[in-house]
C-alpha cells in the first residue's frame, strides 16, 4: 500500500464548513494539516485520514477500495466550553 492518498477536496471542505477554495487556501497556508494512518490487524486495508484546523478535527476512514466508510468531525473548543457550561471540571 503506497503512502499517497487522494480524496476530493470537497470532503475536507465540508468537514470544516468551508468552500473548496477556502479549504485549499487553508491547506496551502498550513492552517489545515493532516495525518494518514494505515490500518493493521482486522483494519488491514483501511486508512484513517485525520485533518486539523484550529480547534477542529475531522476524520475520514477509507476502505481498501478508497471509499469512505466513516466520517466524523468535532470542535474541541466548543466541547470545552460546553463542558464548562454544563458544570464540567473547575477552571484552575
Amino acid at each position: 500500500m503506497s503512502g499517497d492518498v487522494e480524496i476530493p477536496l470537497e470532503w475536507v471542505a465540508s468537514a470544516f464548513g468551508l468552500t473548496p477554495e477556502a479549504a485549499l487556501e487553508a491547506m496551502r497556508a498550513g492552517r489545515i494539516t493532516s495525518v494518514v494512518e494505515n490500518g493493521v490487524g482486522e483494519d488491514e486495508g483501511r486508512r484513517r485520514l485525520t485533518f486539523f484546523n484550529g480547534s477542529r478535527r475531522a476524520r475520514i476512514v477509507l476502505d481498501a477500495a478508497g471509499r469512505p466508510v466513516q466520517r466524523s468531525s468535532v470542535d474541541f473548543g466548543a466541547a470545552d466550553s460546553a463542558m464548562r457550561r454544563a458544570g464540567g471540571p473547575p477552571r484552575r
